[in-house]
């Protein structure tokens, strides 16, 4: 049973360094690439904030 749980451990560790790898050759790629997220981000970014200020709206 320990074992078992080692591995998983192991294992979601492997997949979190691929993971982390493969954003980075993503982002790395090219300059495009990088905006689109910033871009991406940015409007997540005004999104989550416009959100806060209806739900602070409704407590008030």
């Amino acid at each position: 049973m320990q074992s078992r749980h080692a591995l998983r451990r192991l294992t979601h560790v492997h997949t979190l360094l691929h993971r982390q790898h493969a954003l980075r050759e993503a982002l790395s790629h090219t300059h495009t690439h990088t905006q689109t997220y910033m871009h991406m981000h940015s409007q997540h970014a005004i999104r989550e904030t416009h959100t806060r200020t209806v739900y602070t709206h409704t407590f008030l």
